[in-house]
């Protein structure tokens, strides 16, 4: 993509100069800028639906069959359907929260594609929970056919896995409700691994949540998974040899390499002339 522009006099010196430097060695060589790039999609929920709705862009909820309730955007310090109080979001103004007027059995999730050949995969979420019942029970199962079962899951689990599965289809538990936990949790808590092991692959980060006591509302917000990009850029200048740089074109070109190596590039063609 070439875009004429005209430059004016008082920046003539400078490209006469880079367009020297530029005979003689060919190209510019710009140090490559590392930043932080991140997986998830609307990973603050932000983007949704509004407060009480189910459409929670770039996330898919789902329930076992007869559940109530599922994961809503939540905003302010009411629970979208219960309307107990609960801690505000963390970040931004809202969060998705699993909120219902019965029991059931409900996930919600995003399939993450991590690049490969990356060191750094750095996930990181906060949770709120706020369980009615007197207790946290937690069989080995996210059916809320089995009784008691009160609990909340957050897992790194296969594509292939089963919705519900908490078997060989979980690749990392990262968290889980245990019987001693605080039944209200002080705010919301951060939890944070390190996923580099899965470099490469595609995997399936869900939440899930199962009761058939009492109220069960569990808020996420800030889910995040960062890996390292690099921002491979090159600069070159092309100038037709003259004395004076009048009416010669310059021309700019730059690269941009995406961690997954998409690349990009562009450039800008300058005709130096007197103007202003």
């Amino acid at each position: 993509m070439n875009i004429f522009h005209h430059v004016p006099r008082a920046h003539v010196r400078v490209f006469a100069r880079l367009a020297r430097v530029a005979g003689a060695i060919g190209a510019f060589a710009l140090a490559s800028v590392t930043h932080a790039y991140e997986l998830v999609v609307n990973g603050g929920f932000e983007q949704n639906g509004g407060a009480g709705s189910a459409a929670l862009t770039g996330w898919t909820s789902a329930s076992l069959p007869g559940s109530q309730g599922g994961f809503v955007a939540q905003s302010g310090n009411r629970g979208p359907v219960t309307k107990f109080d609960v801690s505000v979001p963390p970040q931004g103004s809202f969060a998705a929260m699993n909120d219902q007027a019965g029991p059931g059995t409900r996930v919600l999730y995003q399939d993450i594609a991590i690049p490969a050949g990356t060191s750094s995969v750095v996930l990181s979420a906060r949770l709120y929970v706020r369980n009615a019942n007197e207790q946290w029970h937690t069989p080995n199962t996210l059916d809320f056919a089995a009784t008691p079962n009160q609990q909340v899951r957050v897992d790194i689990v296969s594509t292939a896995a089963a919705l519900t599965d908490i078997g060989a289809g979980v690749l990392r538990n990262l968290y889980r409700t245990q019987t001693s936990d605080p039944r209200v949790s002080s705010g919301y808590l951060t939890i944070t691994s390190d996923l580099s092991a899965y470099a490469g692959q595609t995997v399936r980060l869900r939440f899930g949540a199962v009761d058939n006591r009492q109220s069960l509302m569990f808020g996420i917000d800030a889910v995040s998974i960062v890996v390292p990009g690099t921002l491979a850029s090159s600069l070159s200048l092309i100038a037709t040899p003259s004395p004076s740089l009048l009416g010669a074109p310059v021309s700019l070109q730059a690269t941009i390499t995406s961690p997954s190596a998409v690349s990009a590039t562009g450039g800008v063609n300058f005709f130096a002339d007197g103007g202003a």
